[in-house]
């Protein structure tokens, strides 16, 4: 679960990169007419911002591992 943590602490760090990536070869991909890989790359792309949507919406680097913890408290 600690992998989890810094997973989610670092966000920005790896959802950004990873989320432009995506983009980009899925729109070279739309353009090459590979349907597969472009709705692959685009789903990449759509968790990196569902990702960075979560990790602003919780407050940062602290309050998003917090607020994780109380979610997960809250469904067990």
């Amino acid at each position: 679960m600690d992998v989890f943590y810094f997973i989610l602490r670092y966000t920005p760090f790896w959802a950004v990169p990873l989320g432009l990536i995506g983009f980009e070869f899925a729109y070279v991909y739309w353009l090459k007419s590979y349907k597969k890989m472009s709705l692959a790359n685009a789903f990449v792309c759509f968790v990196c911002i569902l990702f960075l949507s979560y990790y602003y919406w919780a407050g940062g680097p602290d309050k998003s591992i917090s607020t994780f913890k109380h979610l997960i408290r809250l469904t067990e």
